[in-house]
């Protein structure tokens, strides 16, 4: 037994130096350059395509069979140009011999250097990357292999390549470098490369995991963007391919381009993905996204990846300064009211997404001291219809305001009119439908609480409707429609307040504290233009307003009477009484209804009663006039008459009603007793004490004289 082992061993070395010393003849005498033109013929033959090989050839045989070659260029497909298709400036790669007796491919490290793929489409559409045979349409070949049974010799390699499988295939690694890939459309004028390329793979040996490295620098010019591109990852891949993973994912994108900020942004990408390809579907677990210092954490997975893919998620925002982020753009963050406005916001969400449509749910929102939740979702993204449910706890918008530092500098400067249609133009390609509701709202130094809104919006034409609110010890019920869709904006609306304490709402809205009162307030308004000032000049409609229990600050009609008067009955030498020290008015009613047109309200059923001092004594004022509200002017003439309340409770006139003009802006309003109304109804009265039973008809009046007294008595109001 060991003279056979002897002897076998013997056979073994001689066979290998036999086989050694035939490779070197091999090589010495047999020159692989001398076959480029047949290698070329063979390309052309197969893909209708030039292929020049400048460089050399060099083989190796033991222990590795190998090769390596220098320059090498691949033509274009008719059509595309005299460029190549690909280049290489060298490439090479080896196999072990050996391991090929026992059915396993060992390769060594496959290098190429130099690559570069240039890629186009032309403007009919065609690339130059589909191969096809010039003898036939690609797989036609394949096609009728398949219908004739194929070549036996073909099969029984088929079918040992196939029993040889992943399992027994090692490669030592991949080493791309300084490779490229361009791109041209020639029907959208896009132009796009990678450029610097450099790739490099670990070992792969069955299914182990391999480590890869990627780097390059990118650029395109619709849009303009340029940047750079690193990739680290663990590739593992199931010998019988069934599942893939790229662990210790690390992706890192730069871009700069004509519409971002002048640095740049950064976005990054880390965690585990997992594609299991009999399921098709792809799992990133857990994820980290980053993108100018906003973090984005949770899990991602996609189902039907190949075919219609589905993305579900659960993801969170990490808690961020919003002014910070922006001013890490390069854009200068408007300054708020309240500096510490928009430091903090956080969110998270769970996600489902088609290449359609979007669905957030369990959406949770945290701005500083503000807390949102809700849904929210989009359908059909080439046409979009958003829709939401939204409920907040208590949010200020007055905090979040820019800061009006120029009215600031310079109060008296008019301001600008606000370009609405401008505004609405943004909102014109809006279909959306939600609701919203607050818990507690400030907005224009206003509060409310239990504040809801439901959103109708389709092409422009925008519906708020119902509109509701708890405020100021009332209510507010009411609606909006705004239809954007022609050049001058159309707004309608309906509103109504009900037992509102109308003092501290006009203070807290305009710093309006002249009136106090329990109010009910309704309007029923419309106007179109395209600014605010042509929208206030067009209002139209109607209002109505009635407020009891109040109080009219800095105006008091009654004390003013009682002035002119005593200063009448002093010159007349006649006792003067004693008038209301205060300067307000305190009244019982406050009514009155007004007609809007072009932005003037006229009001002709003004109806105040005011409790004058003394506990029977009435004042009631009732006129009419006009609020020029574009001019902001007030132009009333109103009749003031002291009334007496009698022992039965009913209310008597004492003296002549008192004409008194109330006049000013709305920042300067006067009230001043109309002296010559005055004179008018002291002479009237005069006269028509005078006249007295004279006035009545009486038997054998003619026709004349009946016509004459109803005339005189129609201008006593008789």
């Amino acid at each position: 037994m060991r003279t056979f082992l002897k002897i076998f061993a013997g056979v073994v070395i001689v066979a290998v130096v036999l086989f050694v010393v035939a490779a070197v003849l091999f090589s010495r005498f047999f020159d692989p350059n001398a076959f480029k033109g047949q290698i070329a013929a063979a390309v052309k033959e197969s893909t209708g395509r030039e292929l020049v090989i400048p460089g050399q050839i060099e083989l190796s045989y033991f222990p590795w069979l190998g090769f390596e070659v220098g320059e090498v260029r691949l033509g274009n497909p008719p059509g595309f140009g005299d460029g190549p298709f690909l280049e290489l400036a060298g490439a090479g790669a080896r196999v072990k011999l050996l391991p090929l007796l026992s059915r396993r491919l060992e390769v060594s490290k496959i290098v190429l250097e130099g690559a570069r793929v240039n890629l186009a489409v032309d403007r009919a559409g065609n690339d130059n990357w589909t191969f096809t045979a010039p003898h036939g349409a690609p797989g036609e070949a394949a096609k009728e292999s398949e219908e004739s049974g194929g070549d036996r010799r073909d099969a029984g390699a088929g079918a040992g390549a196939g029993e040889m499988g992943l399992a027994a295939l090692s490669v030592g690694g991949v080493e791309v470098s300084s490779g490229a890939v361009t791109y041209q459309d020639a029907r959208s004028g896009l132009e796009a490369s990678v450029t610097d390329v450099t790739l490099t793979v670990g070992a792969i040996a069955s299914g182990d995991p391999v480590d890869l490295a990627f780097a390059g620098k990118f650029e395109a010019n619709e849009p303009s963007l340029a940047g750079s591109v690193d990739l680290d990852a663990v590739l593992q891949v199931d010998p019988n391919l069934r599942t893939a993973a790229a662990r210790k994912l690390d992706l890192t994108v730069q871009v700069r381009g004509a519409n971002l900020p002048p640095k740049g942004v950064r976005l990054s990408l880390n965690g585990d993905a997992m594609a299991d390809l009999t399921a098709d579907r792809l799992t990133i677990e857990p994820m980290r996204f980053s993108v100018a210092g906003v973090e984005l954490d949770g899990t991602v997975q996609v189902a039907g990846l190949t075919a219609e893919p589905v993305l579900e998620g659960s993801l969170q925002v990490t808690p961020f300064n919003l002014k910070k982020v922006v001013a890490n753009l390069g854009i200068e963050p408007a300054p708020t009211a309240d500096p510490d406005a928009l430091t903090s916001l956080a969110l998270s969400f769970g996600l489902k997404a088609t290449e359609s449509q979007a669905t957030l749910s369990n959406l949770i929102v945290t701005l500083d001291d503000t807390r949102m939740t809700g849904t929210a979702g989009v359908v059909n993204f080439a046409a979009p219809t958003v829709s939401f449910d939204i409920q907040v706890d208590a949010i200020d918008i007055d905090r979040y305001l820019t800061a009006d530092t120029a009215q600031a500098a310079e109060p008296e400067q008019e301001a600008a009119p606000v370009n609405v249609a401008g505004a609405v133009g943004g909102v014109a390609v809006l279909n959306a439908d939600g609701k919203l509701t607050i818990g507690k709202l400030k907005v224009a130094n206003l509060n409310a609480t239990k504040v809801s809104a439901t959103l109708k919006a389709r092409q422009g034409l925008i519906t708020l409707a119902p509109l509701k609110a708890s405020l100021y010890d009332g209510s507010f019920d009411g609606s909006l429609t705004l239809d954007g869709r022609q050049e001058r904006v159309r707004i309608a609306t309906t509103n109504s307040l009900s037992g509102v304490q109308i003092g501290p709402l006009l203070k807290d809205a305009a710093e309006f504290d002249r009136i106090t009162g329990v109010a009910d307030v309704s309007a029923d308004l419309a106007t179109s233009g395209a600014t605010s000032d042509e929208l206030m000049a067009a209002l139209n409609g109607d209002l109505r307003f009635a407020v009891s229990d109040g109080l009219l600050r800095g105006i008091n009609v009654d004390r003013a009477i009682c002035q002119a008067r005593g200063a009448a009955r002093q010159l007349q030498g006649k006792e003067v009484e004693t008038c209301d020290p205060e300067q307000d008015t305190q009244f019982n009613i406050f009514q009155a209804t007004a007609t809007v047109n072009n932005g003037v309200a006229r009001n002709d059923d003004l109806l105040i009663e005011q409790q004058r001092y003394e506990p029977d004594k009435v004042l009631r004022i009732t006129g009419a006039g006009s609020v020029d509200l574009p001019k902001q002017a007030v132009d009333y003439r109103v009749e003031a008459a002291r009334m007496e309340r009698t022992q039965e409770g009913s209310l008597s006139t004492r003296g002549t009603p008192i004409p008194v003009r109330v006049t000013g802006s709305f920042e300067n309003i006067k009230v001043m007793p109309d002296l010559s109304g005055l004179v008018k109804e002291e002479a009237k009265s005069k006269l028509q004490d005078k006249l007295g039973e004279k006035l009545k008809d009486e038997e054998g009046d003619s026709d004349s004289d009946r016509l004459k007294k109803e005339l005189l008595r129609g201008l006593f109001g008789q």
